[in-house]
């Protein structure tokens, strides 16, 4: 079967109250280091959707990391075990080093098959 780009594509199901208040608190926090207060955290939140929902990662500088899914379940602090919270920094600084590759900033939850 070929990708029809003008076929309907699924609804996304309605997201979890818990979801999308976690959600909006990551985009809207003003992240500051601990140990450098005048600098500020860099975090990167990475949506991934399909007919079933999205799946929201989080991933910051000091290895902090979470997944939240918009049908309610997720995993909150997964960045307290050693190789994630490695991985969710290194994530953190490659995004930063990158960062002028985006030019836009994005806050709506992406729509099925987006």
């Amino acid at each position: 079967m070929r990708w029809n780009p003008f076929a309907r594509r699924p609804e996304v199901p309605a997201a979890s109250d818990a979801y999308l208040g976690l959600r909006q608190k990551w985009i809207a926090a003003e992240w500051v280091s601990s140990d450098a207060p005048s600098e500020r955290m860099f975090a990167v939140l990475f949506e991934m959707t399909d007919e079933a929902g999205t799946a929201t990662v989080i991933a910051a500088e000091d290895g902090t990391a979470s997944l939240y899914t918009s049908r309610g379940g997720g995993m909150i602090g997964i960045g307290e075990s050693a190789p994630v919270a490695a991985a969710a920094s290194r994530l953190a600084d490659e995004a930063r080093a990158l960062a002028h590759e985006f030019p836009s900033r994005c806050h709506v939850r992406p729509a099925a098959g987006g």
